[in-house]
């Protein structure tokens, strides 16, 4: 028997979407672009991520999916969907989700937890109508590493999958923001994703 369709709880009104802040590269999107899987090394913990790069106005983001949990980003979602929206925008939308849908389980605590607000495939595909993201988020949904691909760990911040030309992606190590006699910041920057990986 087929799962009942995922609906919101009705916990309050769907918030407006920021329609002017949407991505134009999208509309012509006629095909999702192709899932790479890397490995996150967090405090001796590893981490398989899949993820999709989506073009926008003033260069990519990449939409992240755990494979531990299956959860997908919401978060990196909005920012492919609505780049130029204000982090307001994106509180009210996730303040939104997590009120009207069950997400416990999606993230992971402790040093296996990510940033940002992380939901079920299902919840994603959900959402991903309003999002113009459909075709992405079910390839990204339905997507698994070759098992005969080895993924290369890497530090906190910067991975890169090694193996098949599909996996080969080599991303740019971020600039070290802190040092021990510094504070973290108190709030993360707009362009760093959930995971660390620089967008």
């Amino acid at each position: 028997m087929p799962a009942s369709p995922v609906k919101p709880k009705g916990a309050g009104p769907r918030p407006d979407l920021p329609a002017q802040s949407a991505n134009p590269h999208l509309d012509v999107v006629d095909r999702a672009p192709p899932v790479k899987f890397q490995e996150i090394m967090r405090d001796g913990h590893a981490t398989i991520v899949g993820r999709v790069k989506i073009v926008t106005p003033s260069g990519h983001a990449f939409i992240l999916r755990r494979l531990d949990t299956g959860a997908i980003s919401l978060t990196t979602m909005f920012r492919a969907a609505f780049p130029s929206a204000s982090d307001e925008a994106e509180k009210v939308e996730a303040t939104w989700v997590r009120a009207n849908f069950d997400i416990s389980g999606a993230n992971r605590s402790g040093r296996s937890r990510f940033a940002g607000t992380w939901i079920s495939p299902e919840v994603a595909k959900y959402l991903a109508k309003d999002y113009r993201l459909g075709p992405i988020i079910d390839a990204l949904s339905d997507a698994n590493p070759d098992p005969t691909v080895v993924y290369r760990k890497s530090t906190r911040n910067t991975q890169t999958p090694t193996g098949s030309p599909a996996a080969s992606a080599t991303l740019p190590t971020p600039p070290a923001t802190t040092t021990p006699s510094q504070p973290p910041a108190a709030k993360r920057r707009r362009e760093e994703s959930p995971s660390g990986i620089p967008v």
